[in-house]
């Protein structure tokens, strides 16, 4: 942050990338084991959602070049595999 203290739209940035991150990670497991065709829509609905958050948050993140959201955030999502 180049010697900066972070200010708190910068730690709101940083709390919502990795939030989002984490609830995409999520909610792929719970779509990945899910079979009925309502519960497969609604994890379809949602992820599209926590995407289009996700992308305006990392925007925000590289146009504040804070470079730690960045290459946080920019890292492949990690899912569990079984």
């Amino acid at each position: 942050m180049r010697g900066k203290k972070r200010n708190s739209e910068e730690e709101n940035i940083l709390l919502q990338t990795r939030s989002l991150k984490e609830q995409i990670r999520l909610t792929r497991l719970q779509f990945d084991h899910t079979v009925e065709p309502e519960l497969i829509e609604a994890f379809v609905f949602e992820l599209n959602a926590l995407q289009a958050k996700y992308n305006y948050f990392l925007r925000l993140a590289r146009e504040l070049e804070l470079e730690q959201t960045y290459a946080e955030v920019t890292r492949p999502l990690e899912v569990a595999k079984r």
